[in-house]
Order: structure tokens, then C-alpha cells, then sequence
């Protein structure tokens, strides 16, 4: 029961949830750009703004070195400036509305030492003819104020060009959601900053357009693979990833290496005693039910090298150098067992189909007989489905197994079924123009119906992975997204493969070229779910309806105009004849 559960919450944090991660907001470069390439927001919708005005958005900050600067400036009629500055740092945090030379709210530090780097906080400022107010955060701060004859407002976002109120202190932060209000709360535009046009940006309600300089905008970060580490480790380094801990371990005969997808950090642990077995193939997994890693060889007899993390060691020491008779094989973890199993791989001139397993005390493989065999392939990828399912998408291979019978491309997805082990091919697509293969593991979304894989070409050296997207039921819908990944692929020397991290709601491509004596490593990140570049542009919404409405009724009014012409000419025409007939 209790792996079941165990199973369970491992599951849901691997489904993803389309709908509700798709980024919004704008980056501001800050300190760390220079000067003229800081990012500059600007609004300046034509309101009434004399009985007051309200401005929400939300904010988030980041840690860096410098944290000073203007989150805003409203710019009154050009001659009054209410500033709001935040200073947070580790050591101090101030954020203050400022006018001239008078501080007018300013909150309490130890209020502002609630609020977590990197999160979403909410701001919203009310300029009255007689009162201030300041929120952040749920937190509200209210002044009196000398009665002001509001005209014309401008609206600066970090870096500010006017001319009497020019500022380039912009601190690290990123904006989304801006609405502005009159006094009787009726929105005058409201700009969510998340589709967006090159260097600008339309308010959903009027198409009033906000100016950006050097914009980075956040849902850009759905098409665009960002490198966020490259390593050069010892040889043969053995990769895998836990999901549930936001984790992805690299482990060697040295160290175990633990990237943080939650903070992008690396953390080296220095084992006590142990190693994982040097395998030129990728042969480490992450056993959530006992919170191991798990290094296994092919070799008769020769149990698992369990790391464990409560005293940092491996339980064996073999530290052989051995040539990988699965290569490029695909795994999971069974829940009903907690056993290891592996599906197909390549080793001594043969495709492989076969499905083995190994327990964790186990000394020699099972092969588990399954219905409706697989052809043999390697170079494919796997992943569940649900919880009674395993997917095996693609690869390459050929039905006898033999290498010296030629290789195929697979385009095909299969599901096993743990329970029963029957196998069920679900489609195949047609060949694709150029031939290509997919990364160990691929991700499905079965809520909207995708199966995401890392394809690249099998057949040269320097080679390329694209993220494609397949439609579950069928296979059709084929779709590419983001940019290119440069690869290199030597067959049994490289490996590539897909995870999604639910705590960050990406993908992470992790690629391994094993060269020079050298495990030399990159790791990707993609915010989920990806998208195409024309998923995040805007269009000038009501733009193209406005003028094929106009120009529907210019159509009409000239269909009147010549109908009515016609009418007046046949009147004439019959007039005359009348005429004439008498």
C-alpha cells in the first residue's frame, strides 16, 4: 500500500498541467546590462484622471548583486514624479513611494523580510487628490497628501528616458498584470504582458499600446532552450533524475554530482565507500520507493551498486571498464514489485527486444515473456503513461535483430502493459524524410492528448536534437518546437534524453558526449509547455475586424448607391419611352 501511494504522488508529479504554466510578465535587465541595454516599459493611456488613479501589478524579484532601483515612475503633467524605489538586498530591504524630496510611505523591514526571492507578489498604488496608498504584498500603507490637480499621466517601468525624470537605476525584477483604474474603478487598460508584439505590447481591452526597450519577455522562455550548466566530469558518468526531488544526479567512480532544478545549483557528494559500475552506456536509475540510486551491470551474477543517502555509499566497488551489451536500452521502475526493468538495446552486433528484470537484492536478470512482441530496436524512448503503462516510442533496429541485415527507422509507439506484460502497437507514422531516432526518455501529457520527444538523425556525426510533439491517440499532429540543440552523436559514446520537472514546471534535455577522456555534459531547460514563436506573438485584436467591418458597409453603401443609381436610370429610360410612345 505504501508504494502504492508512493507510486501515486511520483505519478502526479509528473503529469503535466498545460493550462495553468504558460509564463507571463517581462524581464527587466538591470545591473548587470549596461546602461543602454536595461529594459524600459512605458504606458500612457488618455484617461480622466483628475478624481485619481490606481495602478496593480504584480512583481517579482530576483537576487543579485545590485538590487537598487525604480520599479516605477508616475510622471504627472510632466512636472511631478511618484517613485516607487526598492532597494532589497540580503542585508537590507526598503521600498518606498517617493515624491521629490519627501518620502511619503516607505514599509517596514521586517514586513518586507516575509517576502521569498523569485515569487510573485502583488502592488497596487492610489494617488488621490487627498491621500496616498501603498499594497504589497497584502500589506497596505495609506498617507495624506496635498491636494493635486491630476491631468496627463506617463506611467516609466525601470529604465526612464523623460526628460526632467530620467533614471537608469533599474532593479531585478519582472512585471505582469498592469491595470490602471479611474476613482469610480473602472478599468482603463490592462496590459497582462504575456503575448506580445516585437517591442511593444497591446492592453487586452483597448489596444493601447506599452513601448518596450530591450524586452525580455517571459513567455519566451516556452521557445527557446536556455543552457543552464555544461560539465566536463570523468569519463562514463552514469545519469539519471529524480523527479520528486527536483533533482538530476551524474554519478561516477569519484562523486556523485546533484544539479538542483529548483535553485540551478550543483552540489558534490564524495561518497564513503563504493562506486557505480563504469559503463560506457547509461546504466543509473533513481529508485524512488527506497530513495537510492541504483548502478546495474549486465553481467551474470553481479548485483546492484545502491547508493545510499543517509551514509553516502556505494554498496559495491567494481570499477571495470566493461563494453555495454545493452546499449541504449530503456527503463522503468515497476510499482507493483519495485524491480527494475529494462526494454530492448543494441550489444554485440544484435538489436535487442527483450524485457529483463532485476530486483534489488537480485544477483542475475529475469527475461519476462511478453505478448506481441516488439521488433528489436535501440535508440528509443520510454515513459508511463499511467500507472499500468509503459510507452516505447521509435527507434531503430530490424524484425530478425542482426546487424548484418541493415537497420530501419522505427516511427511507431508501443504500450506494455506491467500487469499482464501485453503489448499493444498503438500507430506508426509514416517515414519521415530524413531518418531519425528519439532521447532514452520521452514525456507524455496524456490530459492534452502529447507525447514530447527529443528527435535528432542518426545517420551523421554532428548532429542536431529538436523537440517534437506527437499526438497520443494517432501520431499525427507532428509538431516542432523550440530551437536547435547541437549534438554529437557517436552511437554507443552519446546519449540524450527528456525529463519534465514538475517543481519548475520545465523540460530539461540533458546530452552526454563521452570524448577525450571526458564525460563532457550539457544540460537544457525549456519552461513547460513548449511553444512555436507564433504561439507567443500578438495580433492587433479587432484591428482586422474594424476594417472588415468598414469595409463591409463601404460595400453596401455602394451596392445602395449603384442599386439606386440603376433604379433612377431604368425610371429615366421607361420615362422616354412613354414619351416617345405618345
Amino acid at each position: 500500500m505504501q508504494k502504492t501511494l508512493i507510486f501515486l504522488l511520483l505519478m502526479l508529479a509528473l503529469i503535466p498541467v498545460e493550462a495553468q504554466n504558460i509564463s507571463s510578465g517581462l524581464y527587466f535587465a538591470a545591473h548587470t546590462s549596461i546602461k543602454e541595454e536595461r529594459t524600459s516599459l512605458i504606458l500612457s493611456p488618455e484617461f480622466d484622471a483628475s478624481k485619481g488613479l490606481t495602478l496593480d501589478f504584480d512583481i517579482k524579484f530576483r537576487p543579485e548583486e545590485h538590487n537598487y532601483g525604480y520599479v516605477f515612475r508616475i510622471i504627472i503633467d510632466d512636472e511631478k514624479s511618484f517613485d516607487l524605489i526598492a532597494n532589497i538586498t540580503p542585508e537590507k530591504r526598503a521600498l518606498n513611494l517617493i515624491e521629490g524630496n519627501n518620502v511619503y510611505l516607505a514599509f517596514d523591514e521586517e514586513l518586507l523580510n516575509q517576502y521569498s526571492w523569485n515569487k510573485w507578489a502583488h502592488i497596487r498604488c492610489s494617488i488621490y487628490p487627498d491621500s496616498l496608498q501603498l499594497i504589497f504584498d497584502n500589506q497596505t500603507l495609506q498617507g495624506q497628501y496635498k491636494f493635486i490637480n491630476i491631468k496627463n499621466v506617463k506611467f516609466y517601468f525601470g529604465y526612464s528616458d523623460h526628460e526632467k525624470f530620467h533614471s537608469s537605476d533599474v532593479p531585478p525584477m519582472s512585471i505582469r498584470n498592469i491595470k490602471i483604474t479611474n476613482n469610480k474603478n473602472k478599468t482603463i487598460a490592462y496590459w497582462p504582458l504575456k503575448e506580445h508584439l516585437s517591442h511593444s505590447c497591446l492592453d487586452s481591452l483597448y489596444q493601447i499600446p506599452a513601448t518596450v526597450t530591450n524586452p525580455t519577455w517571459e513567455i519566451n522562455k516556452h521557445t527557446k532552450w536556455v543552457k543552464e550548466k555544461t560539465l566536463a566530469l570523468p569519463i562514463y558518468t552514469q545519469i539519471c533524475h529524480a523527479p520528486s526531488k527536483g533533482n538530476i544526479y551524474f554519478a561516477n567512480s569519484s562523486f556523485v554530482l546533484v544539479y538542483s532544478t529548483i535553485d540551478n545549483t550543483l552540489d558534490t557528494i564524495y561518497p564513503a565507500h563504493g562506486a557505480p559500475y563504469t559503463e560506457i552506456n547509461n546504466q543509473l536509475i533513481y529508485q524512488p520507493y527506497y530513495d537510492e540510486l541504483w548502478s546495474y551491470d549486465f553481467d551474470p551474477l553481479k548485483q546492484m551498486s545502491i547508493f545510499n543517502f543517509n551514509d553516502n555509499t556505494w554498496t559495491k566497488n567494481d570499477r571495470e571498464i566493461k563494453n555495454p551489451e545493452y546499449s541504449q536500452h530503456n527503463t522503468f521502475i515497476s510499482p507493483n514489485d519495485s524491480c527494475l526493468y529494462i526494454f530492448g538495446g543494441y550489444g554485440n552486433y544484435q538489436y535487442k527486444n527483450l524485457i529483463l528484470k532485476k530486483g534489488r537484492t537480485q544477483d542475475d536478470w529475469i527475461p519476462v515473456s511478453y505478448i506481441e512482441e516488439i521488433p528489436p530496436r535501440y535508440l528509443s524512448g520510454s515513459d508511463y503513461k499511467n500507472r499500468d503503462t509503459i510507452l516505447v516510442f521509435g527507434g531503430c533496429g530490424n524484425p530478425q535483430g542482426k546487424q548484418e541485415l541493415g537497420v530501419i527507422n522505427y516511427y511507431d509507439l508501443y504500450a506494455i502493459d506491467i500487469n499482464t506484460f501485453k503489448t499493444k502497437k498503438l500507430w506508426t507514422i509514416p517515414n519521415d524524410t530524413k531518418n531519425f531516432v528519439v532521447g532514452n526518455h520521452i514525456v507524455t501529457d496524456e490530459t492534452n492528448n502529447k507525447l514530447y520527444a527529443l528527435y535528432f538523425p542518426n545517420d551523421c556525426s554532428n548532429s542536431y536534437i529538436l523537440l517534437k510533439s506527437f499526438d497520443l491517440t494517432d501520431g499525427n499532429n507532428c509538431t516542432n518546437y523550440a530551437d536547435t540543440i547541437p549534438f554529437s552523436f557517436n552511437d554507443v559514446n552519446s546519449f540524450c534524453t527528456l525529463y519534465y520537472d514538475s517543481l519548475q514546471s520545465r523540460l530539461y534535455a540533458v546530452t552526454n558526449y563521452n570524448y577525450n577522456n571526458k564525460s563532457n555534459i550539457n544540460i537544457y531547460s525549456l519552461a513547460y509547455p513548449p511553444l512555436k514563436i507564433e504561439d507567443t506573438l500578438q495580433t492587433v485584436a479587432g484591428h482586422k475586424t474594424r476594417v472588415t467591418k468598414i469595409g463591409f458597409f463601404i460595400g453596401i453603401g455602394i451596392c445602395i448607391i449603384a442599386g439606386m443609381g440603376c433604379m433612377y436610370l431604368c425610371y429615366r429610360k421607361k420615362k422616354r419611352r412613354r414619351k416617345e410612345s405618345h
